[in-house]
């Protein structure tokens, strides 16, 4: 997911950018996604959430 992130702004980018300010960009892309976690959700979180929304209509 990270990967497809950085190549969509990169892409889009390219107008604007040198290769060596594109090379950057992708440098200070890679460090701040690393800090970052981007995974998807998982079965369990997915499930977590519908329970939530299930109490919330409930409640109502």
């Amino acid at each position: 997911m990270k990967e497809k992130i950085m190549s969509e702004v990169l892409q889009r980018m390219l107008l604007y950018l040198d290769n060596a300010q594109s090379a950057k960009l992708r440098e200070i892309l890679e460090y701040t996604f690393a800090k970052y976690d981007t995974d998807e959700c998982s079965d369990n979180d997915e499930k977590e959430n519908d329970e939530l929304i299930q109490k919330f209509i409930e409640a109502k």
